[in-house]
């Protein structure tokens, strides 16, 4: 079961993320908004191919690490815990997205 959450793992995080900062926001979790990784990414000044190319090489390694990487050696509850972990680092950067941005800017 943990290697499926792997797999979809960037929409996942994505759709928690931005519904969990809606709720603390005192808003709907289901209202409409542009802070969304892409949007983020557009707004950062990379193209739409870009930004679909940054967001499909996250995917894919996302889905890599826990999809090959972990089952090897690891029980689900490791890989369990480990998905936590970077859910806990998306959801840190996705709430500094803009200085995370502003670091990347520079180290292009």
């Amino acid at each position: 079961p943990a290697s499926a959450l792997w797999l979809f793992a960037l929409p996942l995080l994505d759709t928690v993320c931005i519904m969990l900062r809606r709720i603390v926001k005192g808003r709907s979790p289901f209202s409409p908004d542009r802070e969304h990784l892409h949007y983020i990414l557009l707004v950062a000044g990379y193209t739409p191919g870009r930004a679909v190319a940054i967001l499909l090489t996250l995917a894919t390694t996302l889905a890599l690490i826990g999809g090959i990487a972990l089952p090897m050696g690891t029980t689900e509850a490791t890989s369990f815990l480990i998905f936590l972990l970077v859910f806990a680092g998306f959801a840190w950067v996705m709430s500094h997205a803009w200085r995370v941005m502003k670091v990347i800017k520079v180290l292009n």
